[in-house]
């Protein structure tokens, strides 16, 4: 995975070279993503209470629309890691009622505490399983590292689109 910058002309003109920005193959398609960064030092300021961080955070986060080339197979990039979220805070509870269920159902012998000992287990490892996957997810898609007024530098992307990218520039670092 390799990086890139784009300038806002190549952006807003849809300059981009015709590549999958995962695979480097022929695009497709172009799905339009909206890209933001906050600088890091406003974190820091959410330990001052949270108004100062959202203030700063509203004022500082610059946004940068991006029409992503993708083949048929990457299209839906961004789409499995909002699906792993979004059905992790759904099925989680689901699962931990049933499996509440079936340990009160099946297990008449057992005493409580060893019940809800093995409940407590089996739902801390799914909810550290599927912290992984999601943290794994978006640690791997393409994010923006950089946004400013003039550009937007690109994390994730892969290594063909990175120099097709400069290769518009003339070889330019972008």
């Amino acid at each position: 995975m390799d990086w890139v910058t784009l300038t806002r002309h190549q952006v807003e003109r849809d300059a981009l070279p015709r590549v999958c920005m995962v695979c480097g193959s022929s695009a497709t398609c172009c799905v339009n993503e909206s890209f933001e960064h906050t600088p890091d030092w406003v974190g820091w300021l959410y330990l001052a209470g949270i108004l100062p961080g959202v203030v700063a955070g509203y004022f500082y986060t610059k946004r940068m629309r991006v029409p992503c080339p993708f083949c048929a197979k990457h299209r839906n990039h961004w789409s499995l890691v909002n699906w792993v979220g979004g059905v992790g805070w759904l099925v989680g509870p689901v699962l931990l009622g049933g499996a509440g269920y079936l340990l009160t159902a099946v297990a008449t012998s057992w005493t409580s505490t060893a019940a809800f000992i093995v409940l407590g287990v089996a739902a801390g490892v799914g909810a550290a399983t599927w912290l992984s996957i999601l943290i794994y997810l978006c640690n791997t898609r393409i994010s923006a590292t950089k946004v400013t007024d003039d550009d937007i530098t690109l994390q994730g992307v892969g290594d063909a689109f990175a120099k097709a990218a400069r290769d518009l520039q003339g070889g330019a670092p972008l």
